[in-house]
């Protein structure tokens, strides 16, 4: 395991026990010089490989971006069953599952190597609070 990826796994560790914003802030500010470098490090094995959970997935919009920019490995999960249905119809999805965002999804932390979650911290959907 190289030095920087050490870094990113202490940092990260501190970062999710941190229990004020501003000790995150002074995280972050340690981890600047050397955050891309790590970041580039853990996404060059294989882009199309890695898992990418779509959190809000919705009828799949995103999902189809993603596999039209070469993405394979992309998982759903969404609130609403009748969503699900609809995505399930467009077949880019390794798999989809039900649930509620401001729950565990009951998934190990290195499940995914991206999360994107689009249109679904907003007002009348997962909502600010969790922000």
């Amino acid at each position: 395991m190289s030095a920087q990826i050490k870094h990113s796994n202490l940092y990260l560790t501190q970062a999710r026990s941190s229990l004020s914003a501003q000790d995150r802030m002074k995280i972050y500010d340690k981890w600047a010089a050397t955050y891309n470098d790590e970041a580039t490090v853990k996404s060059s094995d294989n882009p199309a490989k890695s898992g990418i959970l779509d959190a809000g997935c919705g009828t799949g919009l995103v999902g189809q971006a993603l596999a039209s920019a070469g993405a394979e490995v992309i998982d759903g999960y969404d609130l609403s069953a009748a969503m699900l249905m609809v995505v399930d119809q467009i077949d880019v999805y390794r798999s989809l599952a039900q649930g509620d965002l401001a729950q565990r999804i009951g998934k190990a932390d290195d499940t995914y190597d991206i999360m994107t979650c689009v249109g679904t911290f907003t007002s009348g959907h997962v909502g600010l609070i969790l922000l």
